[in-house]
């Protein structure tokens, strides 16, 4: 009997209409970024200043918020940004200057609070220059721009705050024009709550139009009676049962194409590749291209695992791996690894459970599915189970027909099952392409 086991990668449950949805809530930022409202584009760390930024998607029109989409607007707990509910803000950077007024710090810069002010270049995990509460003074981060950068501190006339960076080089040019920078306000004068911004619930709905998936089944009233006579075998539940086996079957292996096709389609940095390293050709001795060198790289590809998960975590703050969906050569590869278990084990026919890899259940696969070198990730939420890449419904698990006996003395049955299923979220599918495999299959 085949293994049916897509519900063990994926979420299944069961549609109640032919008409049947579901509902993801994600609690978004709502305020919007525009000229007639505060303009929240200041507390994203890739502020630049521009008219028509819009860093955090307020604008987005796109009414199914897809996540599956570029530009969606994302939840609050898939970024990593922390200014939108402190005191800081950014302001433009004009050649090198910083004026600290306008927006949250005031017409004439009243707002702006000295000791909390940070240059930085591209993202906070470079910064330029952090300012001393106590002395007031500048920290410099020479290691990684020089050592001529500098900050200077004035008040116009007006009593409004001023910096000046100069001497930030990278790669031997000056890039003090490129230099972002944050500081705080005093946010006790925000009576109106302008600067508090909004969170929103948006509801994004996943339809499900079940369709069938069916088979017939014909024998004839001969093959019947052989069957009976000569083996005490009943051709009606012979071919009933393997047919129905036989939609099981199916569906397995278009759930597994479904979310290797849409793994596919994710960024570069979600399809990782491992060098396994073996070629005898002119093997040095003590390298990855004996074999025993081979056996060494093969414990290291849990860093490969972790790599793919890492990618989630710096992408969209949530992910990992808890399925392994392997080509037969990739599976095959696991076992050189400890982590590797046999335990759970199914017969190896079609689509069956391997064992499991470092607490990852692994499920190997014919490489008409997944190719022999590669491994489809899936991550499957434990603490909620329609947090998942692709999600299946069943109206009808199956239905039949019944036997028809027809005049020529030939029977028929027809076996159906009705479902549908949706992508949830294709990043949290990955591939890892496994190179230079010993014994790798052709076929």
């Amino acid at each position: 009997m085949p293994n049916c086991i897509r519900s063990k990668a994926f979420t299944e449950f069961a549609l109640e209409t032919m008409r049947d949805s579901m509902k993801l809530a994600r609690p978004v930022y709502k305020k919007p970024a525009s000229k007639t409202g505060s303009n929240m584009a200041n507390r994203n760390t890739k502020f630049t200043g521009d008219a028509d930024e819009d860093p955090w998607q307020f604008n987005d029109t796109d009414p199914t918020n897809d996540i599956n989409t570029d530009g969606f607007r994302r939840a609050l707990y898939q970024t990593t940004e922390d200014r939108f509910v402190q005191s800081l803000a950014n302001v433009k950077n004009e050649g090198g200057v910083f004026t600290f007024k306008g927006e949250n710090f005031g017409d004439n810069g009243q707002y702006f609070v000295d000791g909390y002010t940070t240059f930085y270049y591209g993202d906070e995990t470079h910064p330029v220059a952090i300012q001393n509460k106590r002395t007031l003074k500048f920290m410099y981060n020479t290691e990684e721009f020089g050592d001529n950068v500098k900050v200077e501190e004035e008040k116009d006339a007006d009593g409004i705050t001023k910096f000046t960076v100069t001497g930030v080089t990278v790669d031997g040019a000056d890039v003090s024009d490129k230099v972002s920078a944050f500081a705080r306000y005093e946010d006790e004068q925000d009576i109106d709550g302008d600067y508090l911004g909004e969170v929103d619930i948006r509801f994004s709905d996943y339809f499900f139009s079940p369709k069938r998936t069916s088979i017939g089944v014909t024998w004839s009233q001969l093959s019947e009676i052989t069957l009976d006579v000569g083996f005490g075998v009943s051709a009606e539940e012979y071919l009933i049962d393997y047919a129905s086996q036989e939609i099981r079957v199916a569906l397995d292996y278009r759930a597994f194409k479904l979310a290797y096709a849409n793994a596919r389609t994710n960024p570069a940095a979600y399809h990782v590749e491992f060098d396994a390293a073996y070629n005898t050709t002119n093997a040095v001795p003590g390298s990855n291209g004996t074999k025993e060198g081979y056996i060494e790289n093969a414990l290291t590809f849990n860093t490969a695992i972790e790599k793919l998960s890492d990618t989630m975590l710096n992408d969209i703050n949530i992910g990992g791996v808890n399925t392994l969906i392997c080509g037969p050569s990739a599976g095959t590869y696991l076992t050189l690894n400890p982590a590797y278990s046999a335990k759970g084990k199914m017969v190896t026919k079609g689509c069956h459970v391997y064992g499991s890899f470092d607490n990852s259940l692994v499920i190997k696969v014919p490489s008409s599915i997944i190719p022999t070198n590669e491994i489809l990730t899936t991550f499957k939420n434990p603490e909620q189970e329609n947090d998942v890449g692709v999600i299946f419904g069943t109206l009808v698990p199956f239905y039949s027909t019944g036997v028809i006996q027809r005049r020529n003395f030939y029977k028929e049955a027809g076996l159906s099952t009705y479902g549908d299923w949706n992508v949830l979220n294709k990043k949290y599918l990955g591939i890892i392409r496994i190179l230079n495999l010993k014994d790798a299959t052709s076929n």
